[in-house]
Order: structure tokens, then C-alpha cells, then sequence
């Protein structure tokens, strides 16, 4: 179990001991009242564990050109193939 105080303009990224990491955005996570028992981010099999969780600041920009997949796969438009 983890806690972090985060922004709503952030995205948590959580990493088990066997290497499974999700990425998800602040924002898309329910609020809950003070009666409830919380919110599961990740569920982990037996043995597994939460290794680390980070906060990182979320990227809305996908036209970076230091990073051509931050949008999707690169697309090639020479098609002399």
C-alpha cells in the first residue's frame, strides 16, 4: 500500500515486484466520502507486491518532436515499398 498527495493535472504510474507497471490520470480517479473504503488503483496476484509509485506530470502535448511516438506508432509517408 502507498500514499501520495497528487494534483488533478498529474498521472500515477505504479510498478509491482514482477514488473507490471499502469499508468493512470489523477483525474480519472473517484473522489470518495469519509465512509467508504477507498479506491483500488491495482490488484496484484499472489506474491506480487506494489514496488514503487510515482507521480508524474502529465503531457498533454503529443506534437513534441523529441518524442514522434508520444502520439502513436510513427508513420512512414514515403510508400515506395
Amino acid at each position: 500500500m502507498a500514499l501520495r498527495t497528487v494534483n488533478e493535472d498529474e498521472d500515477l504510474m505504479i510498478m509491482t515486484s514482477n514488473g507490471i507497471i499502469i499508468r493512470t490520470a489523477v483525474s480519472g480517479i473517484s473522489r470518495l466520502g469519509r465512509n467508504t473504503m477507498g479506491v483500488t488503483l491495482i490488484r496484484v496476484s499472489e506474491g506480487d507486491s506494489v514496488a514503487t509509485v510515482a507521480r508524474i506530470q502529465k503531457n498533454d502535448d503529443n506534437d513534441d518532436p523529441d518524442n514522434p511516438g508520444a502520439d502513436g506508432p510513427e508513420q512512414n509517408e514515403d510508400k515506395d515499398e
